[in-house]
């Protein structure tokens, strides 16, 4: 049954709420309940490893929501690429859980869907992010010497 779903899925042929948006992924990120803090400990992050996407008011004459959302996700991407170039394992990014109905945009819709866009994909290891209900924890690949595509903080095997 489970597999005529997801062949249906992929083929296009299931229609409704829940068939619409269903995505496909190679690989799902872990999910967890409880307090987020019990990572620091577990995984070995400090809070320098931490971006908090709590901004604060936004002035509605200086930046529109729009532009603050695409903000977040530059922050992001941006966060992602500096941490794996200083060889961090981890990044947390603190989004808060969503008060706002679905559908809408919100920092952390803007997270989740940067993690499985396919520009996160040379960053992050997928298979070891933990999505929260308010966090995102993203396990970083390590940074590959881009010329000849041998990683290099590994030795050689030889």
């Amino acid at each position: 049954m489970l597999q005529e779903t997801y062949r249906a899925i992929v083929q296009g042929e299931r229609r409704g709420p829940c068939f619409n948006t269903a995505r496909i992924m190679s690989a799902k990120f872990h999910t967890d309940l409880g307090h987020w803090e019990k990572f620091r400990s577990q995984l070995g992050f400090s809070q320098s490893d931490e971006v908090d996407l709590h901004f604060g008011k936004r002035d509605p004459a200086k930046m529109s929501y729009g532009e603050a959302m695409a903000g977040v996700t530059s922050l992001v991407r941006a966060s992602l690429e500096e941490a794996q170039r200083q060889g961090r394992p981890y990044l947390v990014f603190i989004h808060g859980s969503s008060t706002s109905r679905r559908g809408k945009t919100t920092a952390r819709s803007q997270v989740r869907n940067f993690m499985r866009s396919t520009a996160a994909t040379p960053l992050i290891d997928r298979r070891g992010c933990i999505q929260h209900n308010t966090v995102f924890i993203a396990k970083l690949k390590l940074e590959l010497d881009r010329s000849s595509g041998i990683d290099a903080r590994q030795p050689c095997a030889g």
